[in-house]
């Protein structure tokens, strides 16, 4: 049968309480009865005694009978030289029994005298200090074991009395004591059953009360489910890379053949006018751009072809140097018209003591493209656009700022992280290989948000000392 630790604990805390105080009190009640009983009786002889010693009036069966109404107990008195009985309160058809019971070598054990039995008490009654008999008599004080067994019944009822308070209060302390061990258990378990069922648990962050050991356990549990969240995390995102891959190295197929061709035919044109004497800066725009869609395809063949364990592997690094400010002079007017269309105004800073920065000019315009997108689309009523680059204390530092809404992410999320968007028809990938990009050339990249817009920045080290 199955059965709560609750129930468990309250049943074998009951029985050990009503075993115990049971036990306790039954062998109380049987040692202190018998001397309370031995007391008794004895006191009533001895005190029956020293009022018969004050008193001169004749020891007769009258004033044994005077002495049962008074005591309730019955009386007899003999002669302490032969133990004769002189006087007594039991009936006549019992003086021969009770004087044969009187001739037993020990008087204090207990009397049979007829149909009943008694406990006796007896003492010495001198009469020579106020002129009575010169020879000492004994009172003897029979009581009848009756009356001891119904103060037992009645003491009995008292321990049971107490021992059911007992129980009641062991079951209170029970009850508190195993709702602090079952409770942390039951939440345990509730957690373990969201846990089966639930596709994303969740470890429990509210404050737990209980026995060291129980919160110990809670505690490990949550760090398991912390740990079995951040594999499932991870298990979805190399999955969706791995999908992505095999979209990606489709793509990448079926847009470098194309790409190549325009790519082909521009250097040829290119060629032809440089021929002719000619130059024409759209052709050298366009062919730049093209060689930058084909780096960015390469990226999306690199991103395909990793390995699923290493999902954001940076690249290996480069040696390349550039001037930030040269790259995103360029990159920026390539969406003036952009900006233009979209009310945008874009400020310039570019610092003169700025040294060059150690990182590939092509793989900079992918990032200050991707940064620069995400600037217009972050401001579809217009606004501006603040570009600046600055000489840090030990990097070259690239802020692009822009007067939207701010970063809307959720707390603990990345949005440097793959398939992260705020957009509504957005791939997050973006960000994701802008911080690829500048971790392989040693960089950090970050940002700061508020509701009057956001600032990203991106730290590269300088190809030179920086003054």
């Amino acid at each position: 049968m199955r059965t709560s630790i609750r129930f468990r604990m309250l049943l074998i805390l009951n029985l050990v309480v009503l075993t115990t105080v049971g036990a306790l009190g039954v062998l109380a009640a049987q040692v202190a009865g018998d001397v309370v009983e031995q007391r008794l009786v004895s006191e009533v002889a001895q005190n029956t005694a020293g009022l018969l010693e004050s008193q001169s009036v004749p020891f007769t069966d009258t004033l044994m009978g005077q002495l049962k109404q008074l005591f309730d107990v019955e009386f007899a008195i003999l002669r302490s030289h032969d133990r004769k009985l002189i006087a007594t309160s039991l009936p006549e058809d019992l003086r021969d029994a009770l004087q044969e019971g009187l001739t037993r070598p020990n008087l204090r054990d207990d009397l049979q005298i007829g149909p009943g039995r008694y406990r006796v008490g007896v003492d010495t009654v001198d009469r020579a200090a106020i002129g009575g008999p010169a020879l000492p008599v004994q009172i003897v004080a029979l009581v009848p074991v009756e009356q001891f067994h119904d103060a037992r019944r009645r003491a009995s009822r008292r321990i049971g009395l107490i021992a059911l308070l007992a129980a009641i209060g062991a079951s209170g302390l029970t009850l508190l004591l195993s709702r602090a061990i079952t409770r942390p258990i039951g939440d345990l378990a509730d957690e373990m059953d969201h846990t089966a069922c639930d596709d994303a648990p969740k470890a429990a962050t509210h404050s737990r009360r209980g026995p060291t050991e129980l919160i110990r356990l809670a505690d490990s549990f949550d760090a398991l489910i912390g740990r079995l969240n951040a594999a499932r995390a991870d298990l979805a995102r190399a999955e969706r890379l791995a999908a992505l891959g095999k979209v990606a190295a489709s793509a990448v197929h079926e847009l470098r053949n194309p790409l190549s061709g325009i790519k082909m035919n521009g250097r040829i044109l290119q060629d032809e006018l440089r021929q002719a004497g000619l130059a024409s800066e759209s052709l050298d725009l366009m062919c730049r751009e093209v060689e930058r869609m084909d780096l960015y395809l390469q990226e999306l063949m690199n991103l395909a072809t990793r390995k699923e364990s290493h999902p954001a592997a940076p690249a290996p690094p480069t040696e390349a140097t550039c001037r930030i400010a040269e790259v995103a002079a360029d990159v920026l007017g390539l969406l003036e018209g952009r900006c233009r269309h979209s009310h945008i105004t874009a400020e310039t800073d570019f610092a003169a003591s700025a040294p060059p920065a150690r990182i590939d000019p092509m793989q900079l315009r992918q990032v200050l493209m991707n940064l620069l997108v995400n600037a217009i689309e972050a401001m579809p009523a217009g606004g501006v656009i603040r570009l600046s680059v600055s000489a840090e204390a030990d990097a070259v530092r690239l802020a692009v700022a822009d007067s939207g809404a701010g970063v809307a992410a959720a707390d603990g999320e990345d949005i440097f992280d793959a398939f992260i968007t705020g957009k509504p028809n957005g791939a997050g990938l973006g960000l994701y290989l802008c911080r690829q990009v500048v971790d392989a050339h040693g960089g950090r990249i970050g940002y700061e948000s508020s509701s009057s817009g956001a600032t990203f920045f991106v730290d590269l080290p300088p190809a030179e000392p920086v003054e």
